[in-house]
């Protein structure tokens, strides 16, 4: 039997900004109103972890927009006790809330506790990087670097495995605005997307 890793977190997990990736009809969750739909294709990291590890079943619920309040609220839509590993991208959104990274600890405490409680694995992932520009807009409230710092201490506090993806990148020395250029300074390019599959990659140890 595959071992079953399913992807659940924002259009930074989809592969929205990568060539070739477009949305689906298929329907993945509905959230007070709000419907979430699945991206297919592109070159994002979790679409060249399925490519690369055919053995392995990857399912990937990466929802463009989606918060980590309304991850927790449709939790049961987008994930299964039958999951083994479940990959969890989420807090992008919660940038541009008012007490968001309050809500963030919150609802990803909560998200990770129901798994563990089924007996399978979560692991966090922190964004990748964004360009400064991106980061400078005046609906960010806050920045990626603070959604490291609530992933790093539920990781710690729950002791559940990390994917560190914005330390390992900044840490590697590469020059993040040129990698970023092209697309709108957030959501991965491709030269991006390579970049954070090869942290995930080396974090789940294949």
């Amino acid at each position: 039997m595959k071992t079953r890793i399913k992807i659940i977190g924002d259009s930074l997990a989809s592969g929205m900004g990568t060539s070739g990736s477009v949305v689906t009809d298929e329907l993945l969750a509905r959230c007070n109103g709000q419907t979430f739909y699945r991206r297919s294709g592109g070159c994002g990291w979790a679409q060249l972890l399925k490519k690369e590890y055919p053995k392995l079943d990857i399912i990937n619920c990466g929802c463009d927009g989606m918060t980590s309040t309304q991850a927790l609220a449709c939790l049961r839509e987008l994930y299964s006790p039958s999951d083994d590993t479940v990959m969890l991208l989420l807090g992008a959104n919660d940038r541009k809330e008012v007490s968001g990274m309050d809500r963030l600890y919150r609802n990803l405490t909560a998200i990770v506790t129901e798994i563990k409680r089924d007996g399978n694995l979560p692991v966090l992932l922190t964004p990748n990087p964004a360009s400064r520009q991106n980061e400078a807009r005046s609906d960010r409230l806050y920045h990626h670097c603070d959604v490291v710092k609530v992933v790093r201490s539920i990781s710690l506090e729950l002791g559940v495995p990390l994917i560190d993806i914005h330390s390992d990148i900044l840490a590697s020395g590469v020059d993040v605005e040129s990698i970023m250029s092209g697309g709108d300074g957030n959501h991965p390019t491709d030269r991006m997307a390579a970049l954070m599959y090869a942290c995930v990659r080396r974090g789940l140890g294949l």
